[in-house]
């Protein structure tokens, strides 16, 4: 699942369209028919309208077995913020981000306070690898950036950070994603699943997968199904239109009639 960006309304409808996936509203409890999977690739939280049920949500589907999240920038941000001022006995600075932060709406809820900060640095990952039941080899990686890999699989400080915050290279001349991507599509193994990077549409251009589209400014919420037949990865695709939020007017400026599938993009910055 793409980034929900706190959008809680358009979380549970594109539950509703998955196959094998039930959502209990009064327990908040994610329900999976067998064999089926559910990874969340980061930003839960920011720009929505709704962080409090999110984080409930997260919470109270922290132990399940075959559900995992993946931490965001904005899942880093927030609780940065939160922990900053709870160790300044201060309430969280916001002014100067430049979008809608969750942080002290979070913070001002003591009991979803604790549950976030519980959640984010027990069960919130840098990374989630999905080995094959046949194969040694990892069917798919997901993390919340297109991050090198040279990052894949680590759990040091700036591995985490790169897997959840994407940087360009030092040395990388180019000044959008796309072009850092087919730079890199060499390299990767495997399919590498991530969002962080709004499309106006789910984009596979092997190996990547961008499921980001936009939900939390107006665009929608998708969900891609990965599954095995004859020995060959599949997928299917799955997007509610995000109903929550109001367009963003540089998202929508980004929208290309003619192949609905454009990157934004991402000045480069040494």
């Amino acid at each position: 699942i793409g980034d929900v960006h706190a959008s809680y309304n358009t979380l549970q409808q594109l539950f509703t369209s998955l196959p094998g996936v039930t959502y209990d509203p009064e327990t908040k409890l994610i329900h999976l028919e067998e064999k089926i999977g559910l990874i969340f690739a980061g930003d839960l939280v920011d720009k929505g309208n709704d962080p409090i049920h999110i984080v409930e949500m997260c919470f109270e589907n922290r132990n399940h077995p075959h559900i995992k999240f993946v931490r965001g920038n904005h899942c880093r941000t927030v609780h940065r913020l939160i922990k900053t001022s709870i160790e300044k006995n201060t309430i969280p600075d916001i002014s100067d981000l430049k979008y809608k932060s969750h942080a002290k709406e979070i913070f001002d809820h003591e009991s979803v306070r604790q549950k976030y900060i519980e959640w984010f640095e027990n069960y919130a990952l840098g990374y989630v690898v999905c080995h094959s039941t046949n194969s040694a080899v990892p069917s798919f990686f997901v993390s919340h950036t297109p991050c090198e890999i040279a990052v894949h699989e680590k759990l040091n400080p700036p591995a985490l950070k790169a897997q959840s915050h994407f940087q360009y290279s030092r040395d990388d001349e180019y000044k959008n994603i796309a072009a850092y991507l087919e730079r890199h599509s060499s390299e990767q193994p495997f399919l590498h699943v991530f969002g962080h990077f709004p499309v106006n549409a789910v984009q596979f251009f092997y190996p990547y997968f961008a499921i980001d589209t936009g939900c939390g400014h107006g665009g929608s919420l998708s969900a891609v199904k990965l599954f095995k037949k004859h020995n060959r990865i599949k997928y299917d695709v799955y997007s509610v239109k995000d109903d929550e939020n109001p367009i963003d007017p540089y998202f929508a400026s980004k929208i290309n009639a003619e192949t609905n599938s454009v990157f934004f993009p991402i000045p480069y910055k040494k």
